[in-house]
């Protein structure tokens, strides 16, 4: 049977105004396909920092990937998460500025490390596929745990597959349900696919449950 698999896109800029909604996981029969590109979700933040943020969203949506760099990068000097995270995408994608991952790599966790849930779920991204680091899936579930924590339903997904089959941290396939659960609440889809799935097929040793498995193959036709 396939498996199922995190998610590992690259995601674009949007406001907490218009949230654009991440790609979902998909199914894969590849172990070596673990993992879907990041997501990006560039923050609008009313208040006196909004202008420079909004602005570079403009600017990033219109192509303008120097400008959006250019405003983003003196508020992220400053501290400011959601702007460590823009660019930390910005670097990570070589808009705007040269590619370079470690960059990146620190940007997300300046954020991550001031409980950014996007940053926190895009820094274990980055320790589950191995860019600018090893490959170190006990650290992805480290930065997806406290992202889980703030309800990131991607970051509850993932930590779920982790967990259903003991990747980096012990298996707990009752626990990784839950997570599912959870993420599917918060609409995301992948996580409806794979309740679907568990619940008809009673796979990881889970007890199946056609009232559930029903109720959430509704969820995934609406």
């Amino acid at each position: 049977m396939k498996r199922i698999v995190f998610k590992s896109e690259s995601s674009h800029p949007d406001s907490t105004a218009t949230s654009l909604h991440p790609s979902p996981f998909t199914l894969h029969s590849l172990l070596s396909r673990v993992l879907l590109p990041l997501i990006f979700l560039l923050i609008f933040i009313p208040g006196a920092q909004a202008g420079p943020l909004d602005d570079g969203l403009q600017a990033y949506n219109t192509g303008d990937y120097q400008r959006a760099h250019d405003l983003w990068k003196p508020l992220a000097q400053q501290g400011d998460a959601k702007a460590q995270y823009n660019l930390a995408l910005l670097y990570e994608n070589g808009k705007g500025a040269p590619r370079h991952l470690r960059t990146a790599m620190t940007l997300y966790r300046a954020a991550a490390e001031q409980g950014y849930a996007p940053a926190q779920y895009n820094l274990g991204l980055m320790y589950a596929q191995g860019k600018s680091v090893f490959k170190n899936r006990s650290r992805a579930a480290h930065w997806w745990e406290r992202a889980a924590a703030q309800n990131h339903p991607e970051a509850l997904y993932n930590l779920g597959v982790l967990l259903v089959y003991g990747y980096g941290i012990k298996k707990e396939p009752v626990r990784a349900l839950a997570l599912w659960e959870r993420s599917a609440l918060l609409g995301y889809t992948k996580a409806r696919q794979a309740l679907v799935r568990v619940y008809e097929s009673g796979e990881f040793g889970l007890q199946k449950d056609a009232q559930r498995a029903a109720y959430w193959k509704q969820r995934l036709e609406k």
